[in-house]
């Protein structure tokens, strides 16, 4: 039985109606949907079950820390600055000191 959700081609975009509550939203990338379909086939066995559900949390925790927490636009060193001092990263950054649960 198809997920409704995702009979459409695209990925489903955040708040895309389905019918497992408020507290659940529907994360979907053609990557990370075709690993969770590879994930699901009858063919699929251990090491590529472990591999698959490392690669989809990773994907999953990568989306979460992108849309929950938040940033800072920062000047950071990198190791070319030793030898010419303007070379930096600037832009935005995941504060090191954030705290989460």
């Amino acid at each position: 039985m198809a997920d409704s959700a995702l009979q459409s081609p695209l990925a489903p975009a955040p708040g895309t109606p389905h019918a497992h509550g408020p507290n659940l939203r529907l994360h979907g990338t053609p990557y990370a949907l075709s690993l969770l379909a590879r994930l699901g086939h009858p063919d699929c066995h251990q090491p590529e079950v472990g591999r698959l559900a490392t690669r989809l949390f990773e994907i999953l925790f990568r989306q979460v820390v992108d849309e929950e927490l938040g940033t800072n636009v920062a000047r950071i060193p990198t190791r070319m600055t030793a030898g010419h001092p303007d070379p930096a990263y600037e832009g935005v950054v995941i504060p090191r000191a954030q705290k989460v649960v």
